[in-house]
């Protein structure tokens, strides 16, 4: 995929996983972000779970992307064809940049490291939707993110979903079919009943993209 209207060194290169519980898809892993010493923006938002990469790596996973030019201008999104599976928790799967990049989020981010070595949690991985965006912050700054989602559908449930992880304070399913509403609304009460909406907000990149996703067969 060829990348107008950006300069690559200039950009935040984020993954986002839009993670199905199982294969019915009804339901989409969301967490409220835990700031921490090497994660300072953004806390207390209702998110995917997400990861900054090297814009190398942002770059060899879009090669698997058709060769067709699009323009970027803010805000941006794109649905992807997910014509490409790949394989996440099985023998041989950090061969390919796309399993070794979610395999590292699902075990920085969600302290799920163990069920993956272990062979407990495994998946199929797509690029579903590509977005590009300036992201604000409440300090006044902001960052052009370049944001890649990718689909992760659950085949084996690791034996037990942690409440909360070294990424996030609270870790929860949701309905996937009221995720855009949510998002549209800025209700995270909507998806997770029991948080505050004074204390939890839901407007960042990766859930408008995650509802895009949605919206768009991701």
């Amino acid at each position: 995929m060829i990348l107008r209207g950006i300069d690559l060194d200039s950009v935040v290169p984020v993954v986002s996983l839009l993670m199905y519980r199982d294969d019915s898809r009804s339901q989409v892993l969301l967490g409220v972000r835990r700031q921490s010493a090497t994660s300072t923006r953004h806390p207390d938002v209702l998110s995917t779970p997400t990861m900054r990469i090297p814009v190398s790596t942002m770059v060899d996973l879009l090669s698997a992307e058709s060769e067709r030019s699009v323009e970027l201008v803010p805000p941006y999104f794109m649905s992807l064809p997910q014509r490409r599976a790949w394989q996440v928790g099985v023998p041989y799967s950090l061969a390919t940049p796309q399993a070794f990049v979610a395999e590292a989020l699902i075990a920085r981010k969600l302290g799920l490291a163990p069920a993956l070595v272990d062979g407990d949690l495994r998946a199929e991985l797509r690029q579903s939707a590509l977005a590009y965006d300036l992201v604000h912050d409440d300090e006044g700054g902001y960052e052009q993110t370049l944001m890649l989602t990718m689909s992760c559908q659950l085949s084996v449930s690791p034996p037990a979903l942690p409440s909360s992880s070294p990424g996030y304070s609270l870790l929860a399913w949701v309905d996937a079919g009221e995720v855009g509403t949510a998002v549209t609304t800025k209700d995270p009460v909507r998806l997770v009943p029991g948080v505050s909406p004074l204390q939890v907000c839901i407007h960042g990149l990766c859930v408008r993209s995650a509802a895009f996703a949605l919206a768009n067969g991701g």
